[in-house]
């Protein structure tokens, strides 16, 4: 909600599109702001976002398609800058802080699997092009992992299908948003 986005506009001279947006979660909390040069003829980009408070519940949704059971909440806040390729997923060069704070993953609200306070990743830069990861630090707080062991299987393995059964039915049938973005990131590394 609330979605503003100004550009420049496009004109017969100039390759480039210059536009600034900012919106508000509708459901949930947080607030996303940004500015955004595009150039249409090489697909070249220039990104600066600012996320404050995002609330993750978005992702809830397709956990449920990878799960038989499970919950899931985190707020999300992040400043970064990022230059690259439209048509390179390697093309990209980053920098910026991401901080995932009251992450929750679990049987139940009350029962968590893996849970942390805080995770912040301060990146100087990252360009996998170059074979650049370097981070100025990584920090975790008060992090939280429960294995459970069964007769027949473990709490992972009943939640997600023996093996990761349900991933794979899952990869082959539909969209999911959080295996496009674990692909992403593999691709990335």
């Amino acid at each position: 909600k609330n979605f503003n986005l100004t550009s420049s506009g496009i004109r017969w001279d100039v390759d480039s599109i210059v536009s600034g947006f900012s919106f508000s979660q509708d459901i949930g909390t947080g607030d996303v702001a940004g500015d955004l040069m595009l150039n249409l003829k090489n697909r070249d980009y220039r990104l600066a976002i600012e996320i404050k408070k995002l609330d993750l519940n978005i992702f809830q949704q397709y956990l449920r398609d990878l799960t038989n059971y499970g919950t899931f909440s985190a707020i999300l806040d992040a400043k970064l800058k990022s230059t690259g390729n439209l048509d390179s997923v390697s093309n990209v060069n980053a920098s910026g802080n991401l901080n995932l704070s009251n992450f929750h993953f679990g049987k139940t609200l009350t029962n968590d699997y893996l849970s942390f306070d805080k995770l912040i990743l301060s990146i100087s830069q990252l360009c996998p092009r170059q074979n650049i990861f370097s981070f100025d630090s990584i920090s975790l707080w008060k992090p939280y992992f429960k294995y459970e062991k069964y007769d027949q299987l473990d709490n992972l393995q009943t939640m997600f299908g023996k093996g990761g059964s349900n991933i794979d039915s899952v990869k082959a049938s539909q969209f999911n948003l959080i295996l496009e973005i674990a692909d992403y990131i593999k691709e990335i590394t």
